[in-house]
């Protein structure tokens, strides 16, 4: 259990760490900067790789979350939240489902879907 402690609060810092340097960009230059700079930064090949390999790993937590939700409606706004938001929403959403799992992996990753996996083995 000391082990899920530490990473939900390495987890949590992370988060804060992102909720301020995500403040600080929307003060000094607003949302629709951050837009602008994304879309430009295809314009440098490294940037674009950059940003390609990290909205495909965005993608793939989207379809986690929608693998493991409750209900595909359910799975459906967690996965647009992350696509949104990303670790603004992802990292609370991990931290919130090892506290209600009680460090469990099998049931974080698996979600819904654990007990139909349980029964295999």
């Amino acid at each position: 259990m000391q082990k899920v402690t530490a990473l939900t609060l390495l987890l949590g810092i992370g988060w804060l760490v992102l909720v301020a340097i995500t403040l600080r960009g929307t003060v000094e230059m607003g949302l629709l900067a951050g837009l602008y700079t994304f879309a430009g930064d295809f314009a440098h090949p490294w940037r674009a790789q950059f940003h390609t390999d990290l909205s495909l790993n965005v993608f793939l937590i989207a379809l986690w979350l929608l693998y493991r939700a409750r209900s595909w409606q359910v799975g459906l706004l967690w996965g647009l939240l992350a696509l949104m938001a990303g670790a603004l929403f992802t990292l609370p959403y991990v931290v919130i489902a090892m506290i209600r799992e009680k460090g469990d992996w099998r049931k974080v990753l698996l979600g819904r879907h654990f007990k139909a996996a349980e029964s295999r083995y």
